[in-house]
């Protein structure tokens, strides 16, 4: 799974490697923002460019950034449905960011965003997972990478916002990838 994130979310210019939001209202948040990430990007562009880019945007935000939230909620069921019938599970969370702020910010930011992700497992259909968290036949492997795997074309100038926050490439950076690490039968 490749759960998105708008620039500097959850919890912009924080500090703290961890939140108390979870994932699924920032992803509405963010999704809500489409909108202005099209415009902020393709304002100055030729009537054709923009046709096309604002098409590549709708499909990042419909497929991506929507379809990760539909995508993570359907894998929370089945893995509920995998922990219920006496299996485990280890999962990989990977977070990453664009490469807009410092290392050490941006690996900070990371461990944010895989937190919520973590908190969204914890309050699933009303913490339903977390006897499973408790007993570790659910746990983690956590990884906040920041900017370290970032796509060379994402820009981290300051004062090119809209290469460096509304940019497709940069919006890609901005993630956490939930895998899974191992995953095996009790019974």
């Amino acid at each position: 799974l490749y759960l998105y994130y708008d620039n500097d979310y959850p919890n912009p210019r924080s500090t703290s490697p961890t939140t108390d939001v979870e994932y699924v209202s920032t992803n509405v948040e963010y999704y809500k923002k489409k909108q202005d990430f099209i415009q902020n990007f393709t304002d100055d562009m030729e009537l054709e460019e923009a046709f096309r880019t604002r098409r590549r945007f709708n499909d990042f935000f419909n497929l991506e950034v929507r379809g990760g939230r539909y995508d993570l909620e359907e894998f929370s069921k089945r893995l509920l449905t995998w922990l219920e019938a006496g299996n485990t599970f280890a999962l990989d969370l990977k977070g990453f960011a664009s490469p807009r702020a410092s290392s050490i910010y941006n690996e900070i930011l990371s461990a944010r965003r895989i937190k919520a992700v973590q908190n969204f497992f914890e309050q699933y259909k009303d913490g339903a997972l977390m006897p499973f968290i408790y007993s570790g036949a659910l746990s983690y492997n956590v990884q906040p990478l920041g900017e370290t795997q970032a796509d060379p074309r994402v820009t981290d100038k300051l004062d090119d916002r809209k290469n460096s926050i509304f940019n497709l490439f940069a919006s890609l950076e901005r993630r956490v990838e939930v895998r899974s690490s191992e995953s095996n039968k009790e019974n």
